[in-house]
């Protein structure tokens, strides 16, 4: 008897299914007129992109799919953050140009091999040590006190090296070793060795040499040796630095950085590098 009674609604429902199935098909155009609709742009013309709830507006992008009219320019949201172009680090010194006065000191010390070249093994070996550019360690020298291992700065900077008290001390060195050259060199080689550390870190060159650091990190790494450590992150520097850095890369480039001597203890062969690596 049940059965009986739900035949009626069996067929209603089947009647439903096959009468929407037939209107759809009575409806729907032609396939070929689609494909040439979209060809024609006729299509692509009316399309709006419509907004996916809760998942682009995680990711602030809600703004570039909100349906507008054809031709409609969407400009992003105020609060959009878009994150700038990174432009260029500029160069502390472009283009190092020698002045009169550096011109005559590089004439004097290089026609004094004897005084730029008495530390030429205790250089090279220090700056094997610690990976530095003995070129560069050499050019720091010059720079810093024309190889007078008696030199003291007004703040208290002591010999070849110009190495503070402080900083002889946190490398283990004490104060009154300062003047010999042996430990002046180590503890600034030491110290060059730690500024490139830091710039490593602070411009994530993971994986990149030291000797194919890019100029603009050799410079900022220069000028925190005469600036510190907080150097590395500038661009801007006071004239007395940039000053700095333009005659460590003079010195760089001049026969003043160049070596008559090889170390003894090396466990290889060296060739210094040439002095063209920087500009």
């Amino acid at each position: 008897m049940s059965s009986i009674k739900h035949q009626p609604l069996l067929a209603w429902v089947v009647g439903v299914v096959l009468f929407s199935i037939l209107c759809a098909h009575a409806i729907s155009p032609d396939p070929g007129a689609i494909r040439k609709s979209v060809s024609d742009g006729q299509l692509l013309a009316q399309a709006t992109l419509r907004p996916i709830p809760g998942t682009v507006a995680a990711f602030g992008l809600g703004w570039r799919l909100t349906p507008h009219a054809p031709g409609y320019i969407n400009a992003p949201p105020n609060n959009l953050r878009i994150p700038p172009v990174p432009k260029p680090t500029p160069l502390i010194v472009p283009v190092p140009k020698a002045t009169p006065a550096y011109k005559y000191t590089f004439r004097v010390l290089a026609a004094h091999p004897e005084i730029t070249g008495r530390y030429d093994e205790i250089i090279l070996t220090n700056s094997l040590r610690h990976r530095m550019d003995p070129r560069l360690v050499k050019a720091i020298i010059a720079a810093e006190s024309e190889f007078s291992n008696e030199a003291l700065s007004p703040r208290g900077a002591i010999g070849l090296m110009q190495v503070l008290p402080i900083t002889a001390e946190e490398l283990g060195v004490p104060r009154s070793d300062l003047h010999d050259p042996q430990a002046n060199i180590r503890v600034g080689t030491a110290y060059l060795e730690r500024l490139y550390r830091a710039a490593w870190k602070q411009y994530r060159l993971k994986g990149v040499k030291y000797q194919d650091a890019p100029l603009w990190v050799v410079e900022r790494i220069i000028a925190s040796y005469n600036a510190g450590p907080r150097a590395l992150t500038r661009n801007s520097f006071m004239r007395q630095t940039r000053n700095y850095v333009r005659k460590v890369l003079l010195f760089y480039r001049s026969d003043v950085s160049e070596f008559r001597r090889s170390p003894k203890r090396t466990g290889g062969s060296f060739l210094p590098p040439r002095a063209d690596v920087l500009p």
